[in-house]
């Protein structure tokens, strides 16, 4: 997958506050956790994670790794499944 140019990646940024999709009454994940799943879901790495959501890279991982265990994912692959599956993630 090619990077976002940086003009795109801020168009991109300002769209994902307003169409982002709310997480259903069921849902396990918190806010911030659900934030971590839906930048997997589009191929973020955990340092660009970490760099947008301006959290340490220690930080990411502990999320990951409390979304692996709240919905019984055994990698990020699995994690970007279930935010699609689930439509916490828009189209591009």
């Amino acid at each position: 997958m090619a990077p976002i140019r940086r003009s795109a990646a801020s168009r991109w940024s300002r769209r994902e506050s307003s169409t982002r999709p709310e997480p259903d009454a069921a849902c396990p994940l918190t806010e911030r956790e659900l934030d971590v799943a839906r930048l997997v879901a589009v191929g973020r790495t955990n340092q660009e994670i970490c760099d947008r959501l301006v959290v340490s890279l220690s930080t990411v991982k502990t999320h990951l790794a409390k979304i692996q265990q709240k919905i019984d994912a055994r990698n990020r692959v699995e994690i970007a499944a279930w935010a699609w599956e689930r439509g916490m993630v828009r189209e591009r």
